[in-house]
């Protein structure tokens, strides 16, 4: 009879025993389930923090960029309306020497006792005539650079997708 009081304690017990070791296991499981969630939900939130660093990153170097072109930009249109003005200034010396010009060439078909004179005065005039001229079509040819280098520049920019504000170059 002991064995079986023993065998009947051993039932009685054993149940709970079972059961325990079932609510641990189940208990042990749902935890690394937990733990597991919770690895993938801090991964998640590490890659999207990356990749909004990653996108303020972009912005700021698009906005640096925005900022050296819009620069650059400036110091170019800075430059071309300089050499506009030197060019009108030069045109209007242009003329106003070519009107002297002809004035000298009038006096010296008037007067012959000065006319060694007045030659001379006439090849200076010519000479600072030339050497206008050609300052004139140097002037051109370096506003027609800076503009194809602008133009490349909003090329380059528009590529990139950068906004660049008003475009200055319609007045032309």
């Amino acid at each position: 009879m002991r064995w079986e009081t023993i065998i009947a304690g051993l039932g009685t017990v054993a149940v709970p025993i079972v059961l325990a070791v079932l609510a641990m296991m189940s208990a042990r499981n749902a935890q690394k389930a937990t733990a597991a969630v919770q690895q993938q939900q801090a991964e998640e939130h590490a890659q999207r923090a990356e990749e909004q660093a990653e996108r303020i990153e972009a912005q700021r170097r698009a906005e640096v960029e925005a900022q050296a072109y819009a620069r650059a930009r400036e110091s170019y249109e800075r430059i071309v309306r300089d050499l506009e003005a030197q060019l009108e200034r030069n045109q209007r010396t242009v003329q106003r020497v070519q009107d002297q010009l002809e004035r000298v060439l009038n006096q010296l078909s008037e007067e012959q006792d000065v006319s060694n004179r007045l030659r001379n005065q006439v090849r200076g005039m010519q000479e600072q005539l030339d050497q206008l001229k050609r300052e004139n079509e140097q002037f051109r040819s370096t506003i027609e650079q800076h503009q194809r280098v602008a133009e490349g520049l909003r090329h380059d920019l528009l590529q990139a997708g950068i906004d660049q504000g008003g475009d200055s170059d319609a007045r032309r």
